[in-house]
C-alpha cells in the first residue's frame, strides 16, 4: 500500500523542496531571458501523484519521486522543471483537446525534448540524450522543424509510422498532462488514469504504490498562469532570446522556432481571398431600368428637370483577372505549391468572384519566367494541375514577374486585373515602385524568419495546415 501523504517524512518534503528550489537556480543561471517564467509557478508538493505536473497554474511534484530521481540521475528534476515550463511557453497545456490525445501528448513531449537537447545544458543533461538525439535526427529528416502541431499533424497523416514514434514514448516523457485539461479528464472518470505506467517508465518510485487520491488543497498557493499570461511570457522570451541568440550564435534556435509558430496569430486564408478579390462597385447608368418616355417629357416641360432620375447603378458582367506567381527556386518546391494551386484556385471559384467568366494566368518564375498557363476554365485547371511540373529552382527575383504582368495589361490581356497573388518565401529581389494592382505574398512558415515585404504590398504568412 502507499504511504498516506502525512506518513512521509518531513525530511524528505524539506529536502525535495531544497532539490526543485535548486533546479529552478541552475536553470535561472543557464536561461537568464527565462527567469520570469521560471518563477511564475510556485512549486507544490503533492503525494497523490506518481512524479510531476502543471496546468499553467503551478507545479506540482512527488517528493518521492524527486528523491528517487536525484539519487538516479542529477539532471533529471532540471530536466523536468525545464520541460513543463516550455511546455507552457508553447501553449501546450492550453491547446484544444480536439486532437488524439495520446498522439498529441507525445508530439508535446518530443518537440520540447528536441529544444532541450538543441540547448546542450549540462545542469539537465541525461544518460538518455545520445538516443534521443538519434530519434529526433531521423524525425527531423521526414518532418521538418520539430514543433507540436507539425508532428501531431505528420502522425495522423502517416498513420504507418505511429506505432514506431510511440514505442520511444519513454525517451521524452518528463511529466504528466492530466492536469491540462483536469475538468474534462475528471467528468470521464479520473485525472491520472495513465499515471502508473509513465511513471513507472520515468523510474521514479514504485508507481503500484500510487493511489489515485486527489491533490492537496493549496490551489489559494496557484499563479495565474492562464494562456493570456503566458502568451505575454512567451513574446517576452522571444524579444529576450534573439538579443541572447545574437550574442551567442547558438543554443535556443528551436526555441525560437516553436515560440515565433506559436505566438503567430492563425490568419484565415479563405476570408483573405475572399476580400481581397471583391469586386470593386462602379457607378455606371443602367440604361435598360427607366423609361425614357417620362424622362423626356419632364425635360421638355420642365426644361431642365426630367420627372425620372436614372439608377445610377448595374452590374457588369466582367470577366474576373487574376494572376497566381508561384515562386519555383528551390525554396519552394513539391507538394505544397499544388496545395496552394488548388486551395486558391477553389477559393475563387466558391464564390462569385470569377462569376461564369475568368482570366486566371499561372505564372512559374525564380529569376525569369519559365511558364505562363493561362486558365479560362474548369477542364483547363484540370488538365494544368494534372500536367504540372515545375520549371526553374534558381534564386528568387520578384521584379520580372511584375515587369510581364505589366506588360500583359498594355497589350489588353487583362483589363480589370483584380491582382497578383505570389506565393513564395519572400527571399528575393523586390520591386522599387508599387505596381497599379493589389499584389499579395504569400508564405508558409517553417520556422525560419520570413524576410518583410514593401509596404505597398499584404503579407500572409500560413501554416502547412492552412492550406491543406
Amino acid at each position: 500500500m502507499k504511504p498516506a501523504a502525512s506518513a512521509v517524512p518531513s525530511e524528505v518534503g524539506t529536502l525535495a523542496r531544497k532539490v526543485m528550489e535548486f533546479s529552478r537556480d541552475c536553470l535561472m543561471a543557464d536561461l537568464p531571458y527565462l527567469n520570469k517564467a521560471f518563477f511564475h509557478m510556485p512549486l507544490l508538493a503533492d503525494e497523490d501523484i506518481a512524479s510531476f505536473g502543471t496546468n499553467g497554474k503551478w507545479i506540482r511534484y512527488s517528493s518521492l519521486c524527486v528523491i528517487s530521481q536525484a539519487r538516479k540521475d542529477r539532471g533529471s528534476c532540471s530536466r523536468a522543471f525545464l520541460h513543463m515550463v516550455l511546455h507552457c511557453l508553447f501553449r501546450h497545456p492550453f491547446e484544444s483537446t480536439e486532437r488524439d490525445s495520446l498522439l498529441w501528448n507525445f508530439s508535446c513531449d518530443m518537440a520540447v525534448e528536441n529544444v532541450i537537447l538543441e540547448m546542450g545544458l549540462a545542469s539537465t543533461a541525461s544518460d538518455r540524450d545520445e538516443e534521443i538525439e538519434k530519434f529526433l535526427g531521423t524525425a527531423r529528416e521526414k518532418i521538418g522543424m520539430l514543433n507540436a502541431d507539425r508532428i501531431c499533424r505528420y502522425l495522423m497523416t502517416h498513420p504507418e509510422e505511429t506505432q514506431d514514434f510511440l514505442s520511444k514514448e519513454k525517451l521524452f516523457f518528463r511529466d504528466e498532462h492530466a492536469f491540462w485539461h483536469a475538468e474534462e479528464t475528471e467528468s470521464q472518470g479520473g485525472r491520472h488514469n495513465r499515471k502508473n505506467v509513465r511513471a513507472a517508465d520515468m523510474g521514479c518510485h514504485d508507481a503500484e504504490e500510487k493511489g489515485e487520491g486527489e491533490p492537496g488543497d493549496q490551489e489559494g498557493m496557484a499563479g495565474k498562469g492562464g494562456s493570456e499570461d503566458w502568451d505575454k511570457m512567451g513574446q517576452e522570451a522571444v524579444s529576450n532570446m534573439e538579443s541572447f541568440v545574437r550574442g551567442q550564435g547558438k543554443g535556443a534556435g528551436a526555441m525560437l522556432m516553436n515560440l515565433n509558430a506559436v505566438n503567430r496569430e492563425k490568419q484565415d486564408y479563405s476570408e483573405f481571398l475572399k476580400k481581397f478579390s471583391m469586386p470593386d462597385e462602379e457607378l455606371l447608368i443602367n440604361d435598360d431600368e427607366f423609361d425614357y418616355i417620362y424622362y423626356t417629357y419632364g425635360l421638355k416641360l420642365y426644361t431642365d428637370m426630367p420627372l425620372i432620375e436614372p439608377l445610377e447603378y448595374r452590374d457588369e458582367n466582367k470577366i474576373r483577372e487574376f494572376v497566381v506567381a508561384i515562386d519555383t527556386s528551390c525554396s519552394c518546391q513539391g507538394e505544397m505549391v499544388k496545395k496552394f494551386l488548388e486551395k486558391t484556385y477553389s477559393i475563387l471559384k466558391s464564390g462569385n468572384e470569377f462569376f461564369e467568366k475568368f482570366n486566371l494566368h499561372i505564372l512559374q518564375c525564380d529569376t525569369v519566367i519559365h511558364r505562363d498557363v493561362k486558365i479560362t476554365t474548369d477542364a483547363e485547371f484540370e488538365r494544368y494541375m494534372g500536367n504540372a511540373e515545375i520549371a526553374g529552382y534558381g534564386g528568387t527575383d520578384f521584379r520580372p514577374v511584375f515587369t510581364h504582368v505589366d506588360g500583359l495589361i498594355r497589350k489588353g490581356e487583362f483589363r480589370h486585373l483584380k491582382g497578383l497573388l505570389y506565393f513564395t518565401d519572400c527571399r528575393g529581389t523586390f520591386p522599387e515602385t508599387m505596381p497599379g494592382y493589389k499584389t499579395a505574398f504569400i508564405s508558409i512558415y517553417e520556422g525560419k524568419p520570413i524576410p518583410k515585404v514593401p509596404a505597398w504590398a499584404i503579407q500572409m504568412i500560413l501554416q502547412e495546415d492552412e492550406v491543406q
